[in-house]
């Protein structure tokens, strides 16, 4: 929309390992400077949580981050880099302990948490011998998951509840298990909680 000349003292890219360099070409042909800001130990962009509505899905949509580049891969070769080392946003240290440790090489400098408690719960669901296994979405898992969000709904009504999948797949096989529950429960309270 924006004619083809230079309209931008400073581009600023955030988060650049997450834009596609075809995207960015338009905003470059129109700044004199850029700023790329960005972390190259993220994934690529990808639209593979958007797309994958079935198991063949996932697998076709996972092929697509191979190979993907983003524009902090194009330009990090041209760039004078500057790593950034203190991390203050989580508000416990234990949250970023695991990725400070395998992918920053421990050069994070962090700030310990006010919270004595651990902010985690490992939930161990077992493996059950003779059970068949979809690696992609175990039923054990999917129950235990239910189980875990019904708890929440009954015992802290009056908080949120964000549930992350690893895919669309897994995803949906979730949000079914969780209506089968709801409708064997048949609590008006659970509904509500639920109703999205």
């Amino acid at each position: 929309v924006l004619p083809p000349e230079e309209l931008f003292d400073i581009a600023i890219f955030d988060e650049a390992s997450q834009v596609m360099p075809a995207d960015a070409v338009p905003t470059l042909m129109r700044a004199s400077q850029v700023v790329v800001a960005g972390d190259d130990r993220q994934l690529p962009p990808t639209s593979f949580f958007d797309t994958a509505d079935t198991e063949e899905d996932d697998e076709e949509a996972a092929s697509l981050v191979v190979g993907f580049e983003s524009v902090l891969d194009v330009l990090g070769a041209m760039l004078r880099p500057r790593t950034l080392t203190w991390h203050y946003r989580s508000e416990d240290e234990r949250l970023i302990a695991f990725s400070n440790h395998a992918l920053y090489e421990r050069m994070l400098i962090t700030f310990p948490g006010t919270m004595t408690d651990s902010p985690l719960t490992h939930v161990l669901v077992s493996h059950r011998p003779g059970v068949e296994v979809d690696t992609k979405s175990s039923i054990d898992e999917i129950a235990t998951v239910v189980d875990l969000m019904i708890e929440h709904a009954f015992n802290r009504p009056d908080e949120s509840l964000g549930v992350i999948a690893m895919g669309m797949y897994h995803a949906n096989r979730i949000d079914a298990a969780l209506r089968d529950r709801l409708e064997s429960e048949r609590d008006a309270e659970l509904d509500e909680y639920f109703s999205y």
